[in-house]
């Protein structure tokens, strides 16, 4: 029913379908009725109120540079295991002590998708903050989220790959250069550039979470381009994916 209602309420059907990321990509990442893999990830407005955020954005350039910086690219985080799914990809599974609640985190502040497990249908729309389609979701998601609220949970994620861009080339001459991607280290760094697109769209009121510096839930729920939709049924398993391919 929540296709149903995008299709009814879009001008152009096939429009919507690819612009809003619906349309069955040619590659999918998941097989229809395959158990969603879960997650726990914090609200956008709970890392806005740590005591460790701040709005002043900086870039710490030498953080590549650093031994922690370069283990960030090239070891696996701890908590986190590489497996194979029946197709042979290589994927990264979230432990059961990934899941957990630290000390003196709130659950009410965290969402995690198996809650929702027997209880109500789940649509995800996983996305690069700073890629169109992402920009996009925000304005023709509220009006679903606000229909079908009570009925069906509605998530966008930050899975972006680059939280900051640097012009390599303003530090040594006049012209710009190609954009540089840095990852975010920390949930504050990356909340930062998460809040500079969510405070643009004020009525917007859907959950927003944020995916981890590490990107698991990317790298778990396989997000091949900028931007996938994901709808998982009551049981927790996918009903309907849009795969890579759509925008």
């Amino acid at each position: 029913r929540v296709w149903q209602h995008v299709r009814e309420v879009g001008v152009n059907e096939r429009i919507w379908a690819y612009g809003l990321g619906i349309a069955r990509g040619q590659d999918e990442n998941f097989d229809i009725g395959e158990e969603a893999p879960d997650f726990r990830l914090p609200k956008l407005e709970t890392v806005l109120r740590w005591p460790t955020y701040s709005d002043y954005r900086y870039i710490d350039y030498a953080e590549p540079l650093k031994l922690a910086g370069l283990l960030r690219w090239f070891v696996w985080f701890d908590g986190y295991e590489k497996a194979k799914d029946s197709a042979g990809r290589v994927r990264v599974a979230a432990r059961a002590d990934r899941l957990a609640p630290k000390p003196g985190e709130a659950e009410a502040d965290f969402v995690r998708l198996s809650d929702f497990r027997g209880k109500m249908p789940v649509v995800l729309a996983l996305g690069d903050a700073n890629d169109w389609f992402g920009d996009r979701t925000f304005r023709v998601l509220e009006p679903m989220y606000q229909a079908y609220r009570d009925r069906v949970a509605f998530f966008r994620v930050n899975v972006t790959l680059s939280d900051n861009y640097i012009d390599i080339r303003h530090y040594f001459g006049p012209n710009p250069g190609p954009r540089r991607s840095i990852h975010a280290t920390s949930y504050e760094h990356r909340a930062r550039t998460a809040k500079l697109l969510y405070m643009s769209y004020p009525n917007v009121s859907y959950p927003y979470l944020l995916d981890d510096p590490a990107g698991t839930t990317r790298t778990t729920w396989r997000v091949q381009g900028d931007s996938q939709f994901v709808l998982i049924d009551v049981d927790g398993k996918v009903a309907f994916e849009s795969g890579k391919g759509m925008g």
